[in-house]
């Protein structure tokens, strides 16, 4: 097959694979815009029209099975005589790879037992055997979920035809057309003798699979092929426990029940065995229940639109579910920050249940196109792999609300949870008098979430468009409060331009709800950083907290804008710990839990917690700014400069990351250089703001004390938000001791 080439509609990308019966090949469907292995019959056998015949019944037969843990068959056919298969390509790792590493950790074993059993089942009960179940054909997914490939030897029970001419016995194997049916070390006893394969062939060769998993050994393998088969056939089989001590017995018991030499002393099925398996797991303290199922997280929905325009709508209406169902007693969902960093199409859900603590996902789909809109959701359990509810909505975009009832509704039911009971802070003004101003407000909520100041201020624009459609709508209101009030944080735009705008548009959303925990925060914050009215301030972070406790971005401003500045840190400690704990895998989280550690003088934890950060997202350069900033304070030089260099970068030369990379060349004694950095700071502050404390940081580097203090004094008339770390930032350690820095700490209310 020619690289490169077409076979039909199909891109041929590379070979990936070659058997005794054919060729595979990754391939590019180029009417369904997706990868596919196309399998092709050897030259070999393709000349037999009788095993290309049984090849493609064979094929439809698999295709016939549809379930998330086996290999999906897209299509099967003939082209100018060439028969294939087009099946799913699937990404990972085969058992055998993962099994060269030793035994299975024991919970990982035992999930991957249960969905080998739950795919083979499937087939069974269907009256399909596979033959050939061995490591090599079991691949571990990239989701962490198992796929059971190779039907290739498939073969019907139900109306299956007398063995043909076709089918000869060489040294008790069976095979077809010279080649083995199955794979002598993982053969039953009846295989290995050339008697008529069932269901009960395929247990054995599970149980032989099974064993290798939880011990990382074969249970008969010899030197050589014979010899391996004959201790199959004629051996004893050794207890799996002598080989795992740790191993359960009664898990033990299943799998020598597999491995009976007599079929008719064996489960009956995989069904059987599937049945064992999964009462063994909730009854069996040897495998340990983490969480509850009443957890679920919910992933971002994929845009399926015809223009693919709308992961604004996909993110909004998955945000919305998320504080939907966090109003269900009885029910934790996973935040939206860490539920969305698993994007993609290969999310790794054992990543997503051991990050989350979580037993369910929700996925979804969305196609818009026009006024219609169909959503597709799955709920999904982590434990077992297996869907537990789906359903697809088509409707006009009109009854988006009436669908995100109906989906919480639905899960609810499913996860046994009542939904008499909530708690909804944001349900008065929560629903716009036309839906133009829903999808405005969803626009600006997902550009408010990339936190850039260039999407801030397109989030505000939107929320704007969303308000001239409906006034009174209270989520675009204080949404247009968040995005005002977080770009005077980061010092985007002069104090006196942004954050008055966010006190008006948070008092006006609390005028028509005043426990919406979004604009108390917004408020207090605002108090906090350009009042410096540190007891409303106060007030209104606690409010929105006891409003809707399990709203993160209230603990983590109110440690970060209020406690902390004021030198509280044990209380700053635990408000940014309960923010860890909704938030686990905030990148804004990890950073703020650093500068508590940072503002302490405890610089090692400070250290840890941004290497976290980084962890997560090597490219995240508020952690690279701060990792450096750590660093100057251990007389780290070099890898502070590195890092706030990194910093200034990833920022695209941030005037914060600019102005603390002067401060550290000016204290490793590189003063040119960190005057051409204050030179470059006050070019740019010509035509956008550059709040002056970044400049007095540089002159603090470079021992000019008065011009420092000049600086200062011009941050306090401006009221810039920077201000509030006076007290607490090592920066100003050299000022410390001067009777204006008291002063001008007094001032602020410090």
């Amino acid at each position: 097959m020619l690289i490169g080439g077409t076979f039909s509609h199909y891109r041929i990308l590379r070979k990936i694979g070659q058997g005794g019966r054919g060729e595979v090949f990754l391939a590019e469907d180029t009417i369904l815009d997706r990868k596919v292995a196309l399998k092709f019959l050897s030259s070999t056998t393709e000349l037999r029209p009788d095993v290309r015949a049984r090849f493609l019944m064979e094929a439809k037969c698999a295709a016939s099975i549809d379930h998330p843990f086996i290999c999906k068959v897209y299509e099967t056919g003939e082209v100018d005589g060439q028969g294939f298969i087009a099946l799913e390509f699937v990404e990972g790792q085969t058992l055998a790879e993962k099994l060269n590493a030793g035994p299975l950790p024991f919970e990982e074993a035992l999930t991957v037992a249960i969905q080998i059993a739950e795919g083979v089942a499937a087939a069974h009960e269907r009256g399909l055997i596979h033959r050939d179940l061995k490591p090599n054909n079991i691949m571990i997914c990239r989701t962490g979920h198992v796929k059971v490939m190779d039907f290739g030897l498939a073969k019907q029970l139900i109306a299956q035809p007398a063995e043909s001419d076709d089918i000869t016995s060489v040294a008790g194997l069976q095979t077809l057309d010279g080649s083995l049916i199955g794979t002598p070390a993982y053969m039953s006893p009846e295989q290995i003798r050339g008697e008529r394969a069932d269901a009960r062939a395929d247990v054995f060769g599970m149980g032989l699979v099974y064993f290798h998993a939880f011990s990382g050994v074969h249970p008969f393998i010899k030197r050589t092929v014979q010899a391996t088969m004959g201790a199959i056939t004629y051996e004893g089989t050794p207890a799996l426990s002598s080989f795992a001590s740790k191993v359960p017995a009664q898990l033990s018991e299943i799998i020598s029940r597999m491995l009976m030499k007599d079929a008719a002393s064996r489960y009956p099925s995989a069904c059987e065995v599937r049945d064992d398996l999964i009462r063994f797991r909730n009854s069996s303290v040897g495998a340990v229940k983490a969480f509850s199922q009443s957890t679920v997280a919910i992933l971002p929905f994929v845009d399926l639109s015809p223009d693919r325009d709308q992961e604004y709508f996909c993110d909004g209406l998955a945000e919305e579910l998320i504080i939907a169902l966090n109003n269900i007693e009885g029910l934790r969902v996973a935040s939206r920050t860490s539920s969305f960093r698993f994007r993609g199409n290969n999310v790794d859900m054992r990543e997503v249940r051991e990050r989350l603590k979580v037993e369910t996902v929700l996925e979804g789909s969305v196609r818009k196109a026009g006024d219609r809109v169909r959503v597709v959701v799955k709920l999904v359990s982590l434990e077992t792999g297996y869907p537990l509810w789906s359903e697809r909505y088509d409707r006009k975009f009109d009854d988006i609300f009436e669908i995100q009832d109906e989906i919480a509704q639905s899960i609810a039911e499913k996860l046994k949870l009542s939904t008499s009971s909530t708690n909804d802070s944001r349900s008065i003004g929560s629903s716009p008098e036309n839906i133009r101003a829903y999808e405005f407000y969803l626009k600006g909520r997902y550009y408010w979430n990339k936190r850039t100041e260039e999407n801030l201020k397109r989030s505000i624009d939107f929320f704007q468009r969303a308000l001239a459609e409906d006034p009174h709508y209270t989520p675009a209101l204080a949404g247009l409060a968040e995005s005002y009030v977080t770009l005077g944080l980061y010092g985007a735009l002069p104090p006196s331009d942004v954050m008055p705008a966010a006190r008006e548009s948070a008092e006006k959303a609390l005028a028509r709800n005043h426990d919406m925990p979004e604009a108390l925060n917004a408020l207090a914050a605002t108090q906090a950083v350009y009042d410096w009215d540190w007891s409303s301030a106060e007030r209104n972070f606690k409010r929105a907290i006891n409003s809707n406790p399990s709203y993160a971005a209230a603990h983590q401003w109110y440690a970060i804008n209020c406690l902390v500045p004021c030198g509280r840190f044990a209380e700053g400690r635990a408000a940014i710990q309960k923010a860890s704990e909704l938030e686990p895998l905030s990148l804004a989280v990890l950073a703020t839990s650093g500068l508590v550690s940072y503002c302490q003088r405890d610089y090692d934890a400070a250290i840890s917690e941004y290497m976290k950060a980084l962890d997560l997202d090597p490219n995240f350069g508020i952690a690279h700014y701060f990792l450096g900033q750590a660093y100057l304070e251990k007389s780290l030089i070099d890898k502070a400069i590195a890092e706030l260099e990194q910093s200034v970068v990833l920022t695209n030369r941030s005037p914060e990351c600019v102005a603390m990379l002067g401060y550290a060349y000016a204290v490793a004694g590189n003063r040119s250089r960190a005057v051409e950095l204050v030179s470059e700071l006050e070019m740019r502050s010509i035509d956008r703001y550059v709040s002056p404390v970044q400049f007095a940081w540089m002159r603090l580097g470079l021992a000019d004390h008065d011009k420092a203090f000049a600086e200062l004094g011009r941050a306090y008339d401006l009221r810039a938000a920077d201000l509030i770390w006076l007290r607490v930032r090592p920066v100003f350690d050299a000022i410390r001791s001067n009777s204006r820095f008291e002063s001008l700490c007094k001032q602020l209310g410090l």
